[in-house]
């Protein structure tokens, strides 16, 4: 489209303006801390309620969307598929303290995954890491 500004009768200036269609795309997320895969020992604790070695892991994420922008707190979800020993939600938000659970005493691994949630409902693509805790009891 052509915008076209006069003075009297003759143009002044003219704007071509274009208009795009909102595809509403899935959000990216992106998982900061930890950088990549890690292991980590010894546990920090035994949870004698649950019975279980716990380590408190710190997770630190973000995630855009083209229509929303920067996505942050409930938008942002974390999970660990160790729901044998925890229930599967770690938190919500940028930043996150988990508590990773095992009930092996020589170790375990977690598979961590952050999501995003857009305002249409979108979720991204899952950024995942591992997190092994190692630990001889």
């Amino acid at each position: 489209m052509e915008l076209l500004a006069y003075d009297d009768s003759a143009p002044l200036d003219s704007v071509l303006i274009s208009a795009r269609t909102c595809t509403d795309d899935p959000p990216a997320a992106s998982i900061v801390t930890p950088a990549g895969d890690l292991e980590l020992e010894p546990w920090d604790g035994y949870d004698s309620e649950r019975s279980r070695w716990f380590k408190d892991v710190t997770l630190v994420g973000s995630a855009m969307d083209i229509e929303d922008g920067p996505l942050s707190g409930e938008s942002l979800v974390w999970t660990t598929d160790r729901t044998n020993d925890q229930p599967a939600e770690l938190g919500r938000g940028s930043s996150v303290v988990a508590r990773l659970y095992s009930g092996e005493c020589f170790g375990d691994t977690h598979r961590i995954t952050l999501q995003a949630i857009d305002s249409g409902g979108n979720r991204s693509a899952p950024a995942t890491r591992t997190v092994t805790i190692w630990q001889v009891c």
